[in-house]
C-alpha cells in the first residue's frame, strides 16, 4: 500500500470522525421533528430535611420549589430529583411539563396537637400537548401552626408542544416552565405559647428581613432552545442547542440556632444554574453563578446575632470567590457547618463530583448554601438540577419561505412576478433575512428580469439577491417580488426557480430578565422550489413544401373529392 493511499485513508476518517461528533456545519444535524432530546431542571429556594425543633419535627420541607421537563419520547415515567421530590408525575400522551408551588411541609411528629400540613401549597401544573398556560395559582396567607406560615405562596406553570410540526414555533420561547414563589415563609415554631399574632412566634427557619422587598424567594425551571454558543457566548455551530435552566431569587434566610442565637445569610442578585446541550465539542457547557456582575461584587453574607445583640458579619463572599475552584467551608459555630459557593457536581453524587458534560448530554446539580445543624437537621439554600440531551450535531428548526408566480401560464412577449414570502412563525424577532433567488429554465426558454420590489442587492438574469428584507416580528411576514418578461423569441417550456433564505432568531427579553440568547442570533434556514411559469410558445411555421391546411376534415374530404375528379378528366382526355 502506497503512501498516497494511506494519506487519504486518514483523510476520510478525519471527515468520518468529524460527522460522528456533529462538527459546525456537519449534516448530523438533525430536524427537530424527527430527532430524540430532552431537557429536565428544577430548584426550591429551600430544602429542608427532617428539620426539628423540641419534639416537633418536619419532613422534607420545600419553600418556592419549581420544575419542568421535555422529552421527545414522551413522560410515561415520573420524575424525582435527587432527594426524591416529585418534579413530573407520569404523564401518558405528553412530552411537555411545567410545575410550581410556594410551599411543601408535613408534621413527622406532631407534639399533642392535630396534624396540620401545608402540602403543595399554590400548586401549578401545565402538560402539553395541547399548549396549556400558563397556569397559576395563588393563596395566603397560609398559617400551619407550629408547622409553617407563609403571607403569599404561589405557583405558576406552562407547557407547549415539544413535538409535531408546530414545535418549531416555541424557538424564542420556553417550551416548558415552573415557577414556585414564597413570600414571609416561616418553618416550625420553637415557642407555642398559643399568642395570637400573624406567623410563627419563633420559627426555626424564615425567609424574611426587615424590607418588604426582601422577604421574597421565587425559583423558576424552564427548558428552551437556543443557538449554538460556547461558554463565553460566541456563536459556535449553524444549528441549535437545548437549554435547561434553573433561575432563583432568595430572600434573607434566617435560622434560629436556639435561645436567641440567629445566623441569617443575605444573597444578591439572581442565582443561575444552566445546562446548554449543543451537539457539538465547544457548545455544550454548565453555567453557574449570580447575575451579570463584577468578580468583586459580593454576592452573599453570613451575619450572626447573639442575645439578641449587634449583628456580627461573619464571611462575605465575592463573586470572584464563589467561582472558585472548591467551595467554603465554616465550621466555627459549634454544631453548625456551612459549605457556601461549591462548585457544581453530578446529579445525585458528593461535592467532590464533577458534572456530565459531553458534546451531547449536559447535566449538573449545586447547592448556593448547605447548612449542617447537628441539633436541628440539614437545610439546602438554593438548590437547582439541570440536564439536557440533543443529538450530534444540534437540533435544527427550518425558516418558512414560499413562493408564488402570477400567471401560471405564459407566452414569449408576456411578463409575469415572482413573490416570494418569509414568515416568522417563531416567539422571536427575525433579523438578517437573507433572500437568494436562482432562475433558471428548460432549454430554449429565455427571459430578462426587470425589476425588484423592494430594490434587490444583486440582480441578473439568473439570480437576484436582498442582502436584508427584516426585522420580522413575531408572527409577521415579509415579500419581495421579481418581475420578469419572457424573450419575444422564447421557445415552449418551464420556469425552474429556487429560493433560499437565511434569518436569526434573536430573543426578545422578557422585563426584568435578561435575553436568554445573550445577544446572539439562533440561525435558521429555509428552501422552496417552484416549477412554474409554463410557456406556451408559437405554432411552428410551416414547410414551404408543406401545403397549408384550410380547413377540418369536412375541408379535406372536399378537396380530396375534387383532385379525384380531376384526375378522371385527365385520364378520358388521354384516351
Amino acid at each position: 500500500m502506497g503512501s498516497r493511499f494511506r494519506i487519504r485513508l486518514t483523510a476520510v476518517a478525519g471527515v468520518v470522525a468529524l460527522l460522528a461528533l456533529g462538527a459546525p456545519g456537519a449534516s448530523a444535524q438533525v430536524p427537530l421533528e424527527q430527532a430524540a432530546f430532552s431537557a429536565y431542571s428544577n430548584g426550591a429556594v429551600i430544602h429542608a430535611d427532617a428539620l426539628r425543633a423540641a419534639d416537633t419535627r418536619a419532613v422534607d420541607a420545600e419553600v418556592a420549589f419549581s420544575g419542568a421537563t421535555v422529552d421527545s419520547q414522551g413522560l410515561a415515567t415520573q420524575r424525582t430529583n435527587e432527594y426524591g421530590a416529585l418534579v413530573q408525575p407520569a404523564q401518558t400522551g405528553k412530552d411537555s411539563y411545567g410545575r410550581g408551588y410556594g410551599l411543601d411541609a408535613a408534621l413527622g411528629e406532631p407534639a399533642g396537637t392535630d396534624d396540620p400540613q401545608v402540602r403543595l401549597a399554590g400548586l401549578s401544573e401545565a402538560a402539553a400537548p395541547p399548549r396549556t398556560g400558563p397556569v397559576v395559582n395563588e393563596i395566603g396567607p397560609v398559617d400551619a401552626d407550629p408547622l409553617a406560615y407563609a403571607s403569599t405562596l404561589r405557583g405558576e406553570a406552562f407547557a407547549a408542544p415539544a413535538t409535531g410540526p408546530d414545535a418549531c414555533r416555541n424557538l424564542g420561547a420556553d417550551i416548558s416552565y415552573g415557577l414556585g414563589y414564597a413570600e414571609n415563609a416561616q418553618l416550625l415554631d420553637q415557642e407555642q405559647a398559643g399568642q395570637e399574632q400573624e406567623g410563627l412566634e419563633q420559627p426555626v427557619l424564615a425567609t424574611q428581613a426587615d424590607q418588604p422587598e426582601r422577604n421574597v424567594s421565587w425559583s423558576l425551571s424552564r427548558n428552551y432552545l437556543a443557538p449554538q454558543i460556547n461558554a463565553d457566548g460566541e456563536p459556535a455551530g449553524n444549528a441549535l442547542a437545548l437549554v435547561a435552566e434553573n433561575r432563583q431569587t432568595i430572600a434573607p434566610v434566617s435560622i434560629n440556632l436556639g435561645g436567641e442565637e440567629v445566623l441569617t445569610l443575605e444573597f444578591l442578585g439572581e442565582w443561575v444554574l444552566r445546562a446548554h446541550a449543543g451537539g457539538t465539542e465547544g457548545s455544550s457547557f454548565v453555567h453557574y453563578g449570580p447575575g451579570d456582575v463584577s468578580p468583586e461584587t459580593p454576592v452573599l453574607r453570613l451575619l450572626r446575632q447573639s442575645g439578641g445583640g449587634a449583628i456580627e458579619e461573619v464571611l462575605t463572599v465575592t463573586t470572584q470567590q464563589l467561582l472558585g475552584d472548591e467551595g467554603l467551608v465554616i465550621n466555627q459555630i459549634p454544631g453548625v457547618e456551612i459549605a457556601i459557593g461549591e462548585d457544581p457536581r453530578a446529579i445525585g453524587g458528593g461535592a467532590d463530583t464533577q458534572p456530565q458534560v459531553t458534546a451531547t448530554s449536559v447535566s449538573a446539580a449545586v447547592d448556593v448554601v448547605r447548612v449542617s445543624l447537628a441539633e436541628l437537621g440539614d437545610i439546602r439554600v438554593g438548590h437547582m438540577e439541570v440536564a439536557a440531551t440533543v443529538p450530534a450535531g444540534g437540533l435544527l428548526c427550518p425558516l418558512p419561505v414560499n413562493k408564488t408566480v402570477t400567471p401560471d401560464q405564459v407566452q414569449p412577449g408576456d411578463t409575469f412576478v415572482y413573490t416570494i414570502t418569509v414568515l416568522n412563525h417563531f416567539a422571536c424577532e427575525l433579523r438578517n433575512v437573507r433572500v437568494e433567488d436562482t432562475i433558471t429554465g428548460d432549454a430554449g426558454v429565455a427571459w430578462d428580469v426587470r425589476g425588484t420590489d423592494p430594490q434587490a442587492s444583486e440582480v441578473s438574469n439568473n439570480r437576484v439577491v436582498w442582502n436584508d428584507i427584516g426585522p420580522i416580528p413575531p408572527g409577521e411576514t415579509r415579500s419581495a417580488t421579481i418581475t420578469v418578461q419572457v424573450s419575444q423569441n422564447s421557445g415552449s417550456g418551464v420556469f425552474h426557480d429556487d429560493v433560499a433564505a437565511t434569518a436569526q432568531c434573536f430573543d426578545r427579553p422578557v422585563a426584568g430578565q435578561d435575553d436568554a440568547f445573550g445577544g446572539v442570533g439562533a440561525p435558521l434556514d429555509g428552501r422552496f422550489r417552484l416549477d412554474a411559469p409554463q410557456v406556451i410558445g408559437p405554432a411552428p411555421t410551416p414547410s414551404a413544401r408543406e401545403l397549408p391546411r384550410t380547413g377540418g376534415p369536412a375541408a379535406a374530404t372536399v378537396a380530396g373529392l375534387a383532385l379525384a375528379g380531376l384526375a378522371l378528366a385527365l385520364r378520358r382526355r388521354v384516351r
